[in-house]
């Protein structure tokens, strides 16, 4: 499990890689129709905006590296 002090500076992109995953295979796990949007919200061209679906794989995701959604700092971009 990770420290608070690690979860603070928890971004997307050590997110993913994290979860050993591409940006494909994250967005595809979210149910993202497209693979740049994650590449978007790790360059911080866009925010992430998530469905109760989505924010629900995510959590699924979460628990496979110990985490929990409340674990997240407020800002993941960049």
């Amino acid at each position: 499990m990770m420290s608070v002090k690690e979860c603070n500076k928890l971004t997307l992109k050590t997110l993913r890689k994290l979860l050993g995953m591409n940006q494909a295979e994250f967005a595809q796990a979210l149910g993202l129709e497209r693979r740049q949007t994650v590449s978007e919200w790790e360059r911080g061209k866009a925010r992430p905006s998530l469905s109760v679906s989505q924010v629900k794989a995510l959590d699924n995701l979460l628990d496979t590296v110990g985490l929990r959604l409340k674990d997240l700092p407020d800002d993941v971009s960049q």
